[in-house]
């Protein structure tokens, strides 16, 4: 299980590995419900998420593939279900700091494949290392060619695990190469972090007050897309239709929620090209409202559940806090439910709370440098 967790991320952060290794996260997870026949009560919404997918588009174009994908959901769901149910903290945090040698490995062997790309570092030619991350595209390694998200948001979490947990010099190289990828999404989701940590610091009792409005701004994100942009003068909206392509994806995938009821269908919405304009059809890159646009109201109702569940760990402590808001603002700007940035983190934030129990703890990693968090007590925390 642990070197799993790794050999997820190493396949989503480089091409390195000729397996699927996305799709042994579901095996896992069917693994884990058929042995303990349980689901956490977090991961109950999700699972009737799936059920809602798998009935998405019904009313305006349902697609014979809407199953297949709604079961591959559920199956994300379960792998979810396994990381909380068989992982405690300690397992998730090691993985975490495991991985962070990792990426740094993956990166010089980036520069090693991208001469265009190693000289542009050294040259500080920052424009030409950010946007275009060397000539080479088929090397298949993606670590910050591009501005890879999905690798800023993996390494966003393992940065702020390790600065939880003291490890300032694995903080250091992960938050090194999370801002290589060149993610504006990251520096989003870092600042709300230490407004979190400054607000928690000088006011301790904010922590829940501040979670709870960001999970109800997160919520409203479908109403604030749909009637905001009409409120505004004809000239503001050129304005903010050219800015990127994204902002008018959420707008339109805002539409589809209000216009058909079950959604356009589970992964259907980047082809329903009548709803969009001003730019080209594009996935949302924003979770809450690709489950509003494809889902419909149904699918986002129980998203907004599995929200509000998760507030009950995320107001715990400002770890868990972190842990969440990281995650959720990282895919406000991107999407997909087979990633190991969403999931992970968010399993810690439930592992984190003092009432949650393991019934099966896998095996750690070797204690070779990754050392037990001391509380001030001098105990070991588990």
């Amino acid at each position: 299980m642990p070197w799993l967790l790794t050999l997820i991320a190493i396949k989503r952060l480089a091409g390195l590995i000729w397996i699927n290794a996305t799709a042994l996260m579901p095996i896992v997870g069917i693994a884990n419900y058929c042995m303990h026949r349980r689901l956490h009560s977090v991961a109950l919404p999700l699972v009737a998420l799936s059920l809602v997918a798998a009935f998405s588009g019904l009313g305006y174009d349902y697609s014979v593939a809407t199953p297949a994908r709604a079961l591959q959901l559920l199956f994300m769901v379960l792998f979810f279900n396994a990381l909380i149910l068989s992982c405690g903290p300690r397992f998730m945090i090691d993985a975490s700091l495991y991985l962070i040698p990792v990426m740094g490995a993956v990166f010089v062997f980036e520069l090693a494949v991208k001469p265009d790309m190693l000289r542009a570092l050294l040259n500080l030619n920052y424009r030409f290392f950010f946007e275009s991350g060397g000539a080479d595209f088929d090397s298949g390694v993606m670590l910050t060619a591009g501005g890879n998200v999905y690798a800023a948001s993996t390494a966003g979490i393992c940065a702020i695990i390790a600065v939880f947990e003291g490890r300032r010099k694995l903080a250091g190289l992960a938050f090194f190469l999370a801002f290589l990828t060149g993610s504006r999404a990251l520096f989003i989701a870092f600042a709300l972090v230490a407004i979190l940590a400054i607000v928690r610091r000088s006011m301790p009792s904010a922590r829940k007050f501040l979670v709870n409005a960001y999970i109800a701004g997160t919520i409203v994100q479908p109403f604030i897309y749909y009637y905001v942009p009409q409120m505004l003068p004809l000239k503001w909206q050129v304005v903010l239709y050219s800015m990127s392509p994204r902002y008018v994806a959420w707008i339109v995938y805002s539409r589809m929620g209000f216009d058909n009821l079950f959604g356009v269908g589970y992964f259907q919405g980047k082809f329903a090209e009548e709803y969009f304009f001003a730019r080209w059809p594009i996935p949302a890159h924003n979770q809450t409202m690709v489950v509003f646009g494809e889902m419909g109201f149904l699918g986002y109702i129980l998203w907004s559940w599995f929200l509000i569940s998760m507030g009950k760990y995320a107001r715990a402590s400002n770890y868990a806090a972190s842990m969440f808001v990281f995650s959720l603002t990282m895919y406000a700007f991107i999407g997909g439910f087979n990633e190991w940035s969403l999931w992970v983190p968010l399993a810690l934030c439930v592992a984190l709370h003092p009432s949650h129990q393991v019934l099966c703890n896998v095996k750690w990693f070797p204690k070779i440098w990754v050392k037990p968090r001391e509380s001030r007590k001098g105990h070991a925390v588990a």
